[in-house]
Parts: C-alpha cells; structure tokens; sequence
C-alpha cells in the first residue's frame, strides 16, 4: 500500500513539473527573466523532492 501511495505521489508530481515546464517556456518566450528565475527556483526544489520519492519508492520495493 506504501509503495502504491508514493508512486500515485511522483505521478503527481510529474504533472507539476510537466506543468511547470509549461510556463518556465512561456516565460522565456515573454522576456520575464524574474518570472523564469522564479520557477526554476521552484523547479529545483521540486525536482529534489521528487527525487526523495523515487528514493523512498526504491527503498520500499527492496
């Protein structure tokens, strides 16, 4: 059950990040370099969440 409650969680957060992805090009496109250093603040931060799921994922499955 543990392992299906952090993959249901990484699928999330993928869609997050696709999302984010999203509006980081948007940003770019704009010209909003404070807008696009915003997200990718917020992208890294996700991005290493996401990677203590995947950690916590691998280690459950073990």
């Amino acid at each position: 059950m543990y392992c299906y409650d952090i993959k249901t969680k990484i699928r999330v957060m993928n869609n997050v990040i696709s999302k984010l992805r999203q509006r980081i090009h948007e940003s770019i496109v704009q010209g909003d370099i404070l807008k696009e250093q915003k997200l990718w603040r917020t992208m890294d931060s996700l991005m290493d969440r996401r990677l203590g799921l995947v950690n916590a994922y691998l280690s459950q499955r073990q």
